[in-house]
């Protein structure tokens, strides 16, 4: 179980996943996979869990998100 936290300081999420259609730009997913969401050649580099769980995310200056983004 991850004890890391994140403040995530960005005007995106940045929390597409391979599954989005809007998106599938790489630039657009690392905040879905570092909560685990996504392709697991992204989710799962060195560990089966989740980076970050989501209870120790703080999401900061976020001003433009797509509906599909949100988790």
């Amino acid at each position: 179980k991850s004890q890391l936290g994140l403040i995530w300081i960005d005007a995106h999420m940045d929390s597409h996943t391979d599954k989005t259609p809007l998106s599938q730009n790489i630039h657009s997913m690392p905040l879905a996979a570092l909560l685990g969401f996504g392709d697991s050649s992204f989710t799962r580099i060195m560990n089966t869990n989740p980076q970050i769980l989501s209870q120790n995310l703080h999401l900061h200056g976020i001003r433009s998100y797509e509906e599909e983004e949100r988790l």
